[in-house]
């Protein structure tokens, strides 16, 4: 395959004459379409120049990928209906004679767009995250339990909890939006939800799992017992007119969470 793919790059043999000597004469079977598929893993960011020419320069379309890539790492991502407007707004703004109408690209465009720049960026659906979250650093969270030490020292394993709660919504609003080939996680800054309700998880040092304990959004604060069907066995339900955690909550779910959790036991 490496020799087939050296007669490729250095030699000028097309794909099918590689393939052809490289079965005939090494006795290596190479299958066109996987010699294919080897010359482009081993040069992603190659942009083909076969059939039509792109409607906007290449140097223009890599200058796009590299704005992609730094939306997206300042995790405020363009989906493809921001790329689109920003094609527009470019051709117009220099007056390139293209097929589009208005100077707009449509759907197909986006899509050889991403296919031409596979290796670079990718359309993945981006999970929203509030700004505050946002900023949280490892330096932050170093600087946390550095001063939350000398506090814990001489606790029974038992009365050192962690909590930790999570916001399920109805509705994610997730869009697909263009991000680095490298990225692990795809994330955007939104602060806008539906409705939600919060579930709060609790741990003790020594290993032992507390009840969870389940929020839910009431405009009066009053608790449906429909609402408490179904659920884990031992599990706390509560209402606040948000369905975000308070004070009062917090407090409440230690108290409600232990005795649910002896109960289970």
């Amino acid at each position: 395959m490496l020799e087939a793919v050296r007669l490729v790059q250095e030699e000028d043999f097309c794909i099918k004459a590689a393939a052809a000597f490289t079965n005939e004469v090494k006795k290596n079977i190479v299958p066109r379409t996987t010699l294919n598929d080897w010359l482009l893993s081993a040069a992603p960011n190659v942009v083909p120049q076969l059939g039509r020419p792109t409607e906007i320069p290449v140097e223009t379309e890599r200058a796009l990928v590299k704005c992609l890539k730094m939306c997206a790492e300042y995790q405020y991502p363009m989906r493809k209906s921001d790329l689109q407007a920003l094609v527009q707004s470019y051709v117009l703004s220099n007056s390139i004679k293209t097929r589009w109408p208005d100077g707009k690209p449509g759907k197909d465009w986006c899509r050889m767009f991403q296919r031409r720049w596979r290796g670079e960026v990718k359309v993945k659906r981006a999970t929203n995250i509030k700004r505050s979250k946002a900023q949280v650093s490892p330096t932050i969270v170093r600087q946390f339990f550095e001063r939350i030490r000398p506090r814990l020292e001489g606790l029974p394993p038992e009365n050192i909890i962690n909590l930790d709660e999570t916001n399920i919504q109805d509705d994610p609003g997730k869009e697909q939006a263009f991000f680095g080939g490298g990225t692990k996680y795809f994330e955007k800054i939104r602060n806008s939800s539906k409705v939600a309700f919060t579930v709060v998880f609790s741990a003790t040092a020594s290993g032992q799992l507390l009840s969870p304990y389940t929020i839910f959004k009431s405009p009066t604060g009053a608790l449906y017992l429909s609402w408490c069907e179904g659920g884990p066995p031992g599990a706390v339900y509560s209402a606040t007119p948000s369905g975000w955690m308070t004070m009062e909550r917090f407090n409440d779910c230690f108290d409600k969470a232990s005795v649910a959790e002896k109960k289970y036991r």
